[in-house]
């Protein structure tokens, strides 16, 4: 307990306690709520440990637990509890030097004991903040945040959100709705899955509302370059896309089995800009087998073919 107007100050003014001014600690030193000693924690690019300055550690939830409290009876936006993490190019504590695309301004790490060592230096889990790519300028720096999971110790991004609000999922991740887990479907694994148990959680709805006679559009595409970069022209019998309707047969554990589909194919060589030639396929799948057989066509002239492909039946 110190009286007012009491000031203490240690050797090298490590800390500085002035009732007339802010609790002051200097460069170099911490404070550790619960222990008597900092912990080292590992740092988000797996680089030598760190030891953060200000520490809150504790063995219940009390101990171990931070609140940020504001009271007031207004609602503006401005009047709330606030968490900031600030980033500068500066050099010095306070330079105001701008930053650049990529930088980050500030991560929100968890970390778990893997029950070797000495020390809780296991990331799972983070949320990153950084610089976007745009126009950095005075009153202008574009962000995004970045949410990161790891199957090991070295979290890899599975979610992005960046400056203009645009949400992406790198490859190899997904989005299951209304399951815990992606689900194999004739012997794939798509990446998008809507799964449930009645009509409501099972569906999906396109809706374009609009005062004009336009409507909503579900769209598939073919191409054999890169993503973003579409030059090269497509062979006949490409797969532009496919409907197939599968189910499960009784035995196998996934939906190995198409019971019919509807497929759009290149139906001839193009000849040059804007001549994209196609033809339609609907296929069923017999008795006894599990792969759908070609019923009907209609091709590229309008022509249709019901248990053949050519005009002589």
């Amino acid at each position: 307990v110190f009286k007012q107007g009491t000031k203490i100050s240690t050797s090298a003014n490590a800390l500085t306690l002035d009732p007339t001014t802010d609790v002051l600690i200097a460069n170099g030193h911490g404070l550790v709520v619960g222990h008597t000693e900092p912990l080292t924690m590992a740092r988000y690019d797996l680089g030598a440990n760190s030891t953060p300055a200000f520490q809150v550690v504790g063995t219940t939830i009390d101990k171990a637990s931070m609140s940020l409290g504001f009271f007031s009876d207004s609602d503006s936006e401005e009047h709330a509890s606030q968490l900031t993490f600030q980033r500068s190019r500066g050099s010095t504590v306070g330079a105001n030097a701008i930053v650049e695309t990529d930088d980050i301004i500030g991560i929100i790490s968890a970390q778990a004991a893997d029950g070797s060592g000495d020390q809780v230096d296991n990331s799972s889990a983070m949320i990153r903040f950084e610089v976007d790519a745009g126009t950095l300028a005075s009153n202008n720096v574009p962000g995004r945040i970045l949410f990161l999971t790891t199957t090991g110790n070295a979290p890899s991004e599975r979610l992005r959100i960046d400056s203009t609000g645009l949400l992406t999922v790198p490859n190899g991740g997904g989005l299951v709705v209304g399951h815990t887990a992606k689900i194999t479907v004739d012997a794939a694994i798509p990446e998008f899955q809507v799964l449930g148990t009645g009509h409501a959680d099972s569906s999906m709805v396109l809706l374009r509302s609009s005062d004009d006679a336009s409507g909503p559009a579900l769209y598939f595409a073919k191409s054999h370059d890169a993503i973003g970069t579409y030059t090269t022209d497509l062979d006949v019998g490409d797969i532009l896309g496919a409907i197939r309707f599968a189910g499960s047969d009784g035995t196998d554990a996934n939906l190995n089995g198409t019971f019919a589909e509807i497929m759009a194919q290149v139906d001839a060589a193009a000849a040059g800009s804007d001549d994209m030639p196609g033809r339609l396929v609907f296929s069923t799948t017999p008795d006894t087998a599990r792969v759908p057989v070609e019923r009907m066509r209609i091709d590229s002239t309008g022509s249709v073919f019901i248990g053949d492909t050519s005009n002589d039946n």
